[in-house]
């Protein structure tokens, strides 16, 4: 009998132990991926948006006195 036979035989006798292990290899595989995706995907639509309103666009409220901004800058 072939070791992958042996391997598949124990598998099949403890399927929750298989299931849970399987589990946790899929999580831990999957875990990692997802994060690397989001934060590259996060990268990529920040660096769109920066580029479509540009570095140096300020929102200013409404009610500012615009004279006392362009001398203090703030």
């Amino acid at each position: 009998m072939g070791t992958l036979a042996l391997i598949f035989k124990e598998a099949c006798y403890r399927r929750l132990n298989s299931l849970l292990v399987l589990l946790a290899l899929v999580t831990t595989v999957g875990l990692p991926v997802a994060f690397y995706t989001a934060g590259h995907a996060s990268l990529r639509e920040t660096t769109r948006l920066m580029r479509d309103i540009g570095y140096n666009l300020r929102i200013i409220p409404r009610g500012t006195d615009m004279e006392r901004l362009w001398t203090t800058g703030y």
